[in-house]
């Protein structure tokens, strides 16, 4: 459960979980799951089924968990046999709602999970709230709940951080360790909460291809780099693409960007 995963990266693709009761591209919930055409798992910050990564976060984590071995392309995951059920439930921007990750792990523990990893976390929850209810459902199915103790440098035990300290015993709470196997510094800590201690610090891994930007606007100056202004067909006669770079209302001068040049734009718009 994580940003998504790049599927189609090459020590990732054959270790992406295939729904073998779902049927590609036929807009038919064909195994009755509540998710169409579910093949690669699901995105649920998008609501759709292609959980690609936007972040770098999942596929890196991905890649640490089953990265493909002895096939000469990249480097090696810790279990070269696994299989990823990527879930998206973190934005591009990194942040995940509390539905998004109980939705997760409830479509986890439906679909056949055995562990689930939740390399994110926060100081937020309480016994008995729905994320502390959906990984009690998990313990009750007999998945593994593998969560990061957090990497704020405090200690657990005074500093609850969740998912990782919920009461349940199918949680592992994991802590970062260095090159020397000594606590990473930013790791949190616990010893009563935190269960043990694994590589955290400089680890190599799956990341998705650079994405370029093919076009920008430099919102100091107002130059336009790349944009060729378009005419749309329309019945009642062609309409022109009329977006511009203006200084009318502009939220954060000195521009922003207008579709109606010569009127006002309202801001956050």
């Amino acid at each position: 459960i994580d940003s998504g995963v790049d599927y189609n990266h090459p020590d990732l693709a054959k270790r992406i979980w295939s729904n073998a009761g779902e049927i590609a591209g036929n807009a038919i919930d064909d195994d009755a799951n509540g998710f169409v055409d579910d093949i690669r798992c699901w995105d649920l910050v998008q609501n759709d089924n292609d959980p690609m990564d936007f972040n770098n976060d999942g596929t890196h984590v991905a890649g640490t968990i089953g990265e493909i071995g002895n096939n000469g392309v990249g480097g090696v995951g810790v279990c070269w046999n696994a299989s990823i059920m990527p879930l998206r439930a973190a934005s591009t921007l990194g942040s995940l709602t509390t539905a998004d990750q109980v939705a997760a792990v409830n479509y986890a523990v439906a679909n056949g999970a055995k562990i689930i990893n939740a390399s994110f976390g926060g100081t937020g929850g309480t016994t008995g709230d729905l994320m502390d209810l959906a990984i009690a459902n998990a313990n009750t199915a007999g998945v593994l709940v593998v969560a990061a103790a957090g990497n704020n440098g405090t200690n657990n035990d005074i500093i609850q951080y969740y998912p990782a300290s919920y009461n349940q015993p199918n949680i592992v709470s994991v802590a970062a360790t260095d090159q020397i196997d000594a606590k990473s510094g930013f790791s949190n800590y616990g010893a009563a909460s935190v269960d043990i201690g694994a590589p955290g610090s400089n680890i190599y891994s799956t990341i998705p291809p650079a994405r370029v930007a093919a076009c920008f606007w430099n919102f100091d100056t107002g130059t336009l780099q790349g944009w060729t202004p378009e005419t749309y067909a329309n019945p009642g006669g062609p309409i022109a693409n009329t977006t511009a770079v203006t200084t009318e209302s502009a939220y954060s001068p000195l521009f922003s960007r207008t579709d109606s040049p010569g009127a006002l734009y309202p801001n956050n718009r």
